[in-house]
């Protein structure tokens, strides 16, 4: 009678002596207080379970069996029920991540429309969003060289250029992409008058490079380049400048020059004007005249240089600059005849560019003297200086300053240089 006495006083869970204890009554039977406090029933199946094999989730107990039939992120490694699981590219291959992981660590790719994780870079292509490595390699994209956005292939208004200065469409259709990078370098389109019959590689042609800037304009650049733009010329960027473009022909004969200065140079200019851009009135813009290399034989180059040595101050005068821009735009080297010989032979030796008569390209000798200018007569001016000067040193070996204006007066050509030379009586 006694161990049944003591039976019926145990804890139907731990066997324990209930005897001046707490008790439960339990479908297991008469429980203590502790086993009533720490046995729970799973919320899925109902069996019991002390409280440590039991997990809660959402604020529910689940044994280990009925947990696995619940949600499960594999980032956060967390059951739950209606985790709203989305699936997502990983290192580890594809995983299922409930929304608070998908959100903060992972991005959606707006073509392939799936989700990756952060693990992998996004590339953000414009009109399309944020795409994949996968999608970018699908569709290929590029750089635009004007607002450095990148863009899909199918997007490239002139991908069959050799060098990098793709355009978007977008660019190309405002306008701006008309203003190509500093080192673009298109192929070369030789502009003859017509009826003129020239050899491309050894006759004369000029290429000419003028510097403008907005200045008080509220014209933008590329609304002015699209006002101005002829198949002549193109337009570059340039750092020295202020908020302004550079204007650069293809090389051209002075015929054809000629033939066209009122409908192409003039109507350039008066539109520049017009638009309050500015070239003359600025300490960094120039004009540039280049000439071609292989025109000038080895002693018409040594007397061309020459000449600006031995005529600085007319050269000065000439080039219409204040002398401290001349010194630091196109300064007027100090050199003796030797070393001059010396250039003239190799058509190369300049230590820098910046320099009266540059003789560093490779097929042009390019003449910096110039202040910038949006007058048509100082343009027409400049071209004639150069023209006549390339023709001086080639007919003539006395160099002199009175020979050469003497040559000038004398020629039909060069009306406007006849002209500054007769006004600023130099």
């Amino acid at each position: 009678m006694e161990n049944l006495t003591n039976t019926a006083l145990c804890c139907a869970r731990c066997e324990t002596s209930m005897e001046d204890r707490e008790a439960f009554t339990t479908e297991d039977g008469i429980v203590c207080k502790t086993c009533n406090d720490d046995y729970h029933p799973c919320c899925d199946c109902d069996k019991i379970y002390q409280s440590d094999d039991l997990s809660v989730i959402d604020d529910e107990r689940y044994c280990d069996d009925c947990k696995t039939n619940l949600d499960w992120c594999d980032s956060c490694e967390e059951y739950g029920l209606e985790l709203s699981l989305t699936r997502v590219n990983t290192r580890s291959g594809e995983e299922c991540w409930c929304e608070g992981c998908c959100e903060n660590d992972s991005w959606y790719c707006d073509r392939c429309n799936e989700y990756h994780s952060n693990y992998y870079d996004s590339i953000r292509v414009r009109g399309i969003g944020h795409i994949c490595e996968g999608c970018r390699d699908s569709i290929g994209t590029f750089e635009c060289s004007e607002c450095n956005n990148e863009c899909a292939n199918e997007d490239c208004v002139n991908s069959d250029d050799d060098d990098d200065n793709w355009l978007c469409n977008r660019c190309a259709d405002s306008g701006r992409g008309a203003i190509m990078s500093y080192s673009y370098r298109p192929s070369p389109i030789f502009y003859k008058a017509d009826g003129e019959h020239l050899n491309e590689k050894d006759d004369l042609y000029f290429g000419i490079e003028l510097e403008v800037e907005q200045n008080e304009s509220n014209t933008n650049k590329g609304d002015m380049v699209k006002e101005i733009k002829h198949d002549a010329y193109y337009f570059k960027s340039d750092g020295s400048l202020s908020n302004g473009f550079e204007i650069v022909t293809h090389p051209m004969t002075i015929a054809y020059i000629h033939q066209h200065k009122e409908d192409v140079f003039k109507k350039m200019l008066n539109a520049l004007i017009d638009k309050r851009y500015r070239s003359y009135d600025s300490d960094t813009c120039g004009m540039h005249i280049h000439l071609s290399k292989k025109s000038f034989g080895t002693w018409q180059l040594y007397r061309f240089i020459k000449f600006f040595i031995d005529n600085k101050e007319f050269v000065t005068a000439i080039s219409q600059r204040k002398i401290d821009n001349l010194n630091r735009w196109a300064t007027i080297e100090e050199e003796s005849t030797s070393e001059v010989i010396y250039k003239a032979k190799k058509k190369s030796g300049n230590s820098r560019r910046y320099v009266a008569v540059n003789l560093q390209n490779d097929r042009t000798i390019e003449i910096r003297i110039f202040r910038g200018t949006l007058n048509y007569q100082s343009f027409m001016k400049n071209i004639e200086f150069c023209y006549a000067l390339f023709n001086f040193t080639r007919d003539c070996k006395d160099i002199t300053l009175e020979s050469f204006k003497e040559y000038v007066s004398k020629s039909s050509e060069y009306n406007m240089l006849n002209k500054f030379i007769k006004t600023k009586n130099i």
